[in-house]
């Protein structure tokens, strides 16, 4: 999902929570130039921000790119100067210099010998401790508990529950309904993808004819989501979308 601020303006960046063996750990997506993730910066001192208020510490800091991958374990971790892990984000009163050295900690990381500078807009994912899993996900993004998208969830819920025929995609539903959809269903798409050993990247923005970029080894897949609420499987293609999967 995408990170909106306290004042409800979302981010251009990606990030997820996910549970490993019982650790929370949250994920922020790599960025690419002005097209992909360009609000990686932001993001990353938000979510910073948002686990300093929760007391959160940072047990361990990561690599997680398709390339890191290919490296033991331990070569992934980001050595972050001047601080030993785990690191107590409530003890940080500078979040911003926090996150310049988590950044500064990626650039040695799966570089190729030799290579010159380095990359600081890695995927990254960090394994946290003192904070409950549930509801992670909603707290980092600033998903407000009440208001109009609680509603369209509940929404949804009884949808699901006593489903119309004939709805089809998208059909029936407001703005932030639809928006409840979408993200659900791209969601539950990735994780699929994840499990398979997909490395997901979300490139909905870019208008390319399809929402997620999948790739693994040299494989890649172009993948379309579509959700709906109804009981049929219609769905609404743009011009695009039909031109690329040609």
């Amino acid at each position: 999902m995408r990170p909106s601020t306290d004042d409800g303006v979302p981010l251009d960046a990606e990030f997820r929570v996910e549970n490993l063996d019982g650790t929370s750990t949250v994920v922020l997506e790599s960025r690419s130039g002005r097209t992909r993730n360009p609000d990686y910066h932001r993001a990353l001192s938000l979510l910073l921000t948002r686990l300093r208020a929760m007391d959160a510490q940072i047990e361990l800091a990561i690599v997680d790119s398709t390339v890191s991958r290919r490296h033991p374990f331990e070569e992934r971790v980001m050595q972050i100067r001047g601080r030993p892990y785990p690191i107590v984000v409530s003890d940080e009163t500078d979040i911003e210099a926090l996150r310049i050295a988590l950044e500064a900690a990626q650039e040695p990381v799966a570089q190729r010998p030799g290579a010159r500078g380095g990359n600081r807009h890695k995927r990254m994912r960090l394994y946290l401790d003192g904070v409950d899993f549930e509801g992670l996900e909603r707290r980092l993004g600033g998903v407000p508990e009440s208001g109009s998208l609680r509603n369209a969830v509940e929404m949804l819920e009884r949808s699901r529950q006593y489903p119309r025929r004939g709805s089809g995609q998208g059909r029936g539903l407001n703005a932030v309904q639809r928006r409840a959809v979408e993200e659900r269903a791209t969601r539950l798409v990735t994780l699929r993808l994840e499990g398979e050993g997909w490395d997901v990247s979300d490139v909905s923005r870019e208008y390319v004819g399809y929402d997620l970029l999948a790739t693994r080894s040299e494989e890649q897949l172009h993948v379309e989501v579509k959700g709906t609420t109804g009981e049929d499987m219609s769905v609404l293609l743009t011009k695009n979308e039909v031109s690329n999967a040609r």
